[in-house]
C-alpha cells in the first residue's frame, strides 16, 4: 500500500540516476515518479526521463517538481517523454495521478504541455 491506496505498491526508492537505471534494469517498473532535482549532480530528472523514455518506452514517467509555473521545465519534461507532471504541493494527488497513468487517462497538465510544444515548434 502506498499513500493509503491499496492498488499501488512502492517497490523502490532511489536518489541517483545510477540507482534508478540499475533498478530498472533488474526489475522494470510500470511507472517512475521522477523528481526534477536528483540527489546526485550527474544529471537532472529531466535528463533521466529522456533516457528512460528512449531506452524503456513502455515505462511511464510522472515528473514531480516544486518549480511552479515554469513553462520551460514543463516543455522539456513533455519533450523528454514525461506522461504527467505533479507539483510537490499536490503530493496527496499522487495515487490518483499514478492510477490515471496506469489506465492511460488524460494527464492533468497534458493540454498545457502539448500547447507549449506546439508553440515551440511553430517558433522554430
Amino acid at each position: 500500500m502506498f499513500l493509503g491506496d491499496e492498488k499501488i505498491a512502492l517497490y523502490a526508492c532511489v536518489s541517483t540516476i545510477d540507482e534508478c537505471f540499475a533498478m530498472l534494469r533488474d526489475d522494470p517498473a510500470d511507472i517512475v515518479v521522477m523528481d526534477i532535482m536528483l540527489g546526485d549532480h550527474k544529471a537532472s530528472g529531466l535528463d533521466a526521463t529522456l533516457d528512460i523514455s528512449t531506452q524503456n518506452p513502455q515505462i511511464k514517467v510522472i515528473m514531480l517538481s516544486s518549480l511552479d509555473d515554469n513553462d520551460e521545465i514543463f516543455n522539456e519534461a513533455y519533450m523528454n517523454g514525461a506522461h504527467d507532471y505533479l507539483y510537490k504541493n499536490e503530493f496527496e494527488r499522487l495515487p490518483e495521478v499514478i492510477c490515471a497513468t496506469m489506465h492511460n487517462q488524460h494527464p492533468k497538465y497534458g493540454d498545457r504541455l502539448r500547447k507549449l510544444v506546439q508553440e515551440k515548434r511553430k517558433a522554430c
